[in-house]
């Protein structure tokens, strides 16, 4: 009578054991994908800010930030090499290399991050204070410009594709930022 009494306890405790493999074959796999998502998530946003930052580089030295029609396009640092001595010459090209360091500031933090592990956190706040300096730079620079007038036509009208595609670098880079420090803030 015992030996059936035994019998029947184990039968009814191995669906309970079997469950209890499965929940923990369950958790063990949901486990498993949240690290690779982690990982993912922080490769794609240290990858976001070194893109965009390399973009907007790029679109400083090359891509013209005035286009004045038929006399010709100037890039940032053709502006910057351009300017007077005058004061007015002298805050824009200030203003030029800041714009210059902040990317080329987010382009080395998002290097930096990918040979250094422990310190991401810091980097990637970094990286995002870097890019609102710089967005908040340019728009500051499109109000000021915006208050000039050639005639009848705003300054604003002869930017050039390069300050829109500086623009497009920095915001790309602030987002791989708020990526990289969301995916830090949400492991497990």
């Amino acid at each position: 009578m015992e030996s059936l009494h035994r019998d029947s306890i184990a039968v009814e405790d191995a669906p309970r054991q079997n469950q209890k493999r499965n929940t923990s074959n369950q958790e063990e796999v949901t486990r498993r994908m949240i690290q690779v998502h982690t990982h993912r998530g922080k490769s794609l946003g240290k990858g976001l800010a070194c893109l965009g930052s390399l973009l907007a580089v790029f679109s400083f030295l090359v891509l013209p930030w005035v286009s004045l029609g038929f006399l010709g396009g100037y890039s940032a640092i053709q502006i910057v090499l351009l300017a007077n001595q005058g004061t007015q010459s002298f805050l824009v090209s200030s203003f030029l290399w800041l714009e210059l360091a902040c990317a080329g500031g987010i382009g080395a933090l998002s290097l930096i991050a990918l040979l250094k592990k422990e310190i991401e956190q810091a980097i990637s706040l970094a990286v995002i204070l870097l890019g609102i300096s710089a967005l908040l730079g340019l728009m500051g620079m499109y109000a000021v410009l915006s208050q000039y007038h050639f005639f009848t036509v705003p300054f604003t009208a002869f930017l050039g594709i390069g300050c829109w595609w500086y623009a497009f670098g920095v915001a790309l880079a602030l987002i791989g930022g708020i990526v990289q420090q969301v995916v830090l803030h949400s492991r497990p």
